[in-house]
């Protein structure tokens, strides 16, 4: 038994997108397994979180059934086969005394060791020995992935497949060596006589171990040391500290590349706690990988050092990671080239297929009043819960969603829009601001806080989409929203972050007063807000009939011509002391309009009253046929005129067809009913 209880399951698409979320029962998990295992990686937690509010970090863990060595073979490790790793883990249970493992998952491209247990271990006691068994790995030169005493690690599910080459995947397989569990107390002696005969050796890394932007001047040194200051660097939970943070923290300082420097910073860091351990500090220190985690959002860089001194209250210097500051000698060979035939081609994961696509920014523009928020508030749901995207598509990379909106009350405009979007508001997270000195929340700022943004996608780990509405409000007081250089500076990062992340970051803009020009310039400020996202669409209302679309401006990696028509449903939400009235949007079908024929339709006047009777029967039959009472009701609503709509049938390659107790309209075109 490897685990028992309820975790998270995840999955890593091909193009490198991750996802994750939680599961109640083992039933449930190997449902998700049977959807995603032919197109997806698949993992799952082997701890127990039995709380899906929480985020999946050692701290909210709770019990664990099995010990784990990950080793891997392929082109970067140094192992090249499953022999060599055989024989690395035979001499490696040699040696110290172990049990054998009772499990093997041959992962196509390595091997999962499992020492499956006859109990479940509290985190806490099952920390101390998978610490020690990551130093006798370590001790004995064995090269296995840190993660032997990561409790929060997710790992592959066996008899599901292996994506690391898309075009050709592999199938995992598991060895069961024995089905009798082993004995805890068993396993505990082995490894504390073995560690006891075996200590971990000091292995300090060199400067040039990591490479680096932060440069070890006097200034940044001693920053980082104010930083370390401000956390508490005792690792144990019962002590008052917090083990995850600690470890994470020494392998920040690791990150800096500063090699010996950084050594002694988080060696007298660690020591001025009062449970400080030189065995388990330099275990910790030597399990740093720099390529650990990387493209996955687990890895730890310097910036989580940055996260947790702020979140300690630090509000002193940080160091700088500018080149600018690096002295000229330092600059030359900085350019860095890749031949394009050694970048491995990437599908594109689409939230609407070929119309909005993930891993990207995405902006909406819209007059106010016309929905365009509740567009992003729909599509927020739908990320959360699988449903009500256009066209009734469904979305199976379930995740979580950020929003950044102050233009709109959370408690009264928000929440309620949400919920009668069916959204799961679990899953999605409203930004209040930035603490930037002690308690006090400032407003965020997209010039000075894309770090903080970055931390919290971090730390859900499954952020699928983030929402700015409007980020004209967040731009900074030295930012200027007419200057095409400050509106792609602020904009750069965030699209550096939907990359990296794979999230969706939508903007939601308002269109400036022109009533002539293209679609492109109609959106308010800096031509930068179109030509930065990806793509960039319209809310848009038609003038005659009053129906609203969601029309492309401009789609660089999709169809360009695809839009869709919605409408603005009310609702009421019933609560135990009061009664909210709200509005969602509901998908009425494609869109027969572009952005240019929507912003400028023709001029109509008393000699143009056909014209506009025209386009109403177009509106009308664009999505299928409908009855001619239904017809008269919709064009008495718009002003227009029966015989005008008579005299626009004449015209337009409209058919009427008798059924049994009325008449139907259709358009007709090349001999085809639409």
């Amino acid at each position: 038994m490897l685990r028992n209880g309820a975790g998270y399951f995840a999955t890593i698409s091909p193009s490198k997108n991750f996802s994750q979320q939680w599961f109640e029962t083992h039933d449930e998990a190997l449902d998700l397994a049977d959807q995603y295992w032919a197109t997806h990686n698949i993992y799952v937690s082997l701890a127990t979180f039995p709380n899906p509010h929480n985020t999946r970090e050692s701290r909210h863990a709770d019990r664990l059934c099995c010990f784990w060595v990950d080793i891997d073979h392929h082109d970067n490790s140094v192992y090249r086969s499953v022999d060599e790793i055989e024989s690395a883990m035979s001499a490696f249970l040699k040696k110290t005394g172990l049990p054998d493992p009772n499990l093997k998952h041959f992962t196509g491209y390595g091997i999962h060791y499992f020492w499956a247990l006859n109990a479940q271990l509290p985190v806490s006691d099952w920390q101390g020995l998978a610490d020690s068994l990551q130093s006798l790995l370590l001790a004995l030169k064995v090269a296995a992935d840190p993660i032997t005493a990561d409790a929060a690690r997710i790992l592959r599910l066996p008899a599901t497949q292996n994506f690391r080459n898309p075009k050709n995947p592999v199938e995992t397989e598991l060895v069961i060596v024995s089905e009798t569990l082993i004995d805890i107390n068993v396993f505990e002696k082995s490894l504390n006589a073995a560690a006891e005969r075996l200590p971990a050796p000091l292995i300090r890394p060199a400067v040039s171990q990591v490479s680096s932007t932060i440069l070890p001047t006097p200034e940044n040194l001693s920053a980082v040391q104010a930083m370390l200051g401000s956390i508490d660097p005792d690792p144990e939970v019962n002590g008052g500290g917090n083990r995850s943070t600690w470890m994470k923290v020494v392998w920040a300082v690791a990150a800096t590349g500063w090699g010996e420097q950084a050594y002694e910073l988080a060696r007298n860091w660690s020591e001025s706690g009062e449970l400080f351990d030189e065995k388990d500090f330099n275990g910790v220190w030597n399990s740093y990988d720099p390529n650990w985690g990387a493209g996955l959002k687990r890895g730890t860089g310097f910036g989580t050092l940055i996260h947790y001194a702020k979140t300690s209250g630090y509000a002193g210097p940080i160091p700088s990671t500018s080149l600018a500051q690096t002295p000229k000698k330092a600059q030359k060979g900085r350019l860095v080239t890749k031949a394009a035939n050694e970048y491995e081609p990437m599908a594109i994961d689409w939230l609407v297929d070929e119309s909005i696509p993930l891993g990207t920014m995405v902006v909406i523009a819209g007059e106010p009043g016309l929905g365009k928020s509740q567009i992003a508030i729909r599509f927020a749901a739908a990320v959360t819960t699988g449903k009500g995207l256009p066209n009734e598509q469904p979305y199976t990379t379930i995740g979580s969603v950020i929003i950044l909106a102050n233009e709109d009350d959370a408690e009264r405009t928000i929440r309620p829009r949400l919920e009668a979007a069916g959204g799961d508001l679990s899953r999605i997270h409203i930004v209040e601001g930035v603490a930037r000195e002690g308690e006090d929340v400032d407003l965020f700022q997209l010039d000075m806080d894309i770090a903080e943004l970055r931390a919290k996608t971090t730390e859900l780990g499954d952020v699928r989409l983030i929402v700015i509405d409007p980020p004209g409000a967040y731009l900074g007081a030295q930012v200027d929203s007419y200057k095409d250089t400050d509106v792609r500076r602020v904009l750069a990062p965030l699209a550096k972050l939907a990359q990296e992340t794979g999230a969706l970051v939508l903007l939601v803009v308002h269109l400036n007063k022109r009533t002539d020009g293209s679609p492109q310039q109609r959106i308010t400020g800096s031509t930068a807000w179109t030509a930065a996202p990806r793509a960039a669409f319209m809310a848009l209302a038609h003038a005659a009939t009053k129906k609203r679309y969601l029309v492309p401006v401009k789609n660089n990696l999709g169809n360009d011509q695809k839009g869709f028509e919605y409408r603005l449903q009310e609702k009421l939400l019933h609560y135990p002391h009061t009664t909210i009235k709200t509005s969602y949007v509901e998908w009425a079908g494609p869109s027969i309009f572009s952005a240019a024929e929507l912003l400028n339709p023709p001029r109509t006047s008393k000699s143009s009253v056909l014209d506009e009777a025209k386009f109403f029967l177009e509106d009308e039959l664009g999505s299928g046929p409908k009855s001619v009472n239904d017809l008269k009701s919709s064009s008495k609503s718009a002003g227009i005129s029966w015989a005008s709509i008579q005299r626009a049938k004449r015209e337009l390659p409209v058919a009427s067809k008798k059924l049994a107790d009325a008449w139907q309209w259709e358009l007709i075109f090349g001999g085809k009913n639409v």
